[in-house]
């Protein structure tokens, strides 16, 4: 379960991914992997580096494997709207709900569940999500 807050917004996600789900996430994030948990131990929360090191991961990856893990990964995180707590991710168009939630607090929102559903399965990553997530840019 997550309960975070990315940029003066509240998310959630009380669900855990399904085991087939978190295989074929896992499938799909294996060439990724080093760099997760390189981030993970690293003591520096410096938003440059840490871009650097995402970038060149996901650039790695296929665009067919990426979509499949941000679906996955968002399809079930809620933000609060009005006092509501509604789904940021429309799963059938496959698109954010909402036109202020920008790519980089979407990044987050991806690792903030998968810290959360593979911390015990992957030693270097820690075993709980951390409100500090990833680094934060400066204001």
């Amino acid at each position: 379960m997550i309960d975070v807050n990315v940029n003066d917004a509240q998310y959630r996600s009380s669900r855990t991914l399904s085991a087939m789900d978190q295989f074929y996430v896992m499938k799909r994030l294996m060439p990724l992997m080093d760099t997760l948990a390189e981030i993970a131990r690293s003591p520096t929360r410096d938003v440059e580096e840490f871009a650097v090191k995402i970038g060149k991961g996901i650039s790695s990856l296929p665009d067919e494997d990426c979509a499949y893990v941000f679906d996955k990964c968002l399809g079930d995180v809620q933000t609060q709207r009005d006092g509501v707590w509604v789904t940021i991710w429309n799963r059938s168009a496959k698109a954010m709900q909402f036109q202020d939630i920008t790519m980089p607090t979407m990044v987050q929102l991806v690792y903030f569940v998968l810290m959360d559903n593979f911390a015990g399965f992957i030693p270097a990553l820690p075993q709980q999500v951390s409100q500090d997530g990833p680094p934060q840019p400066s204001a």
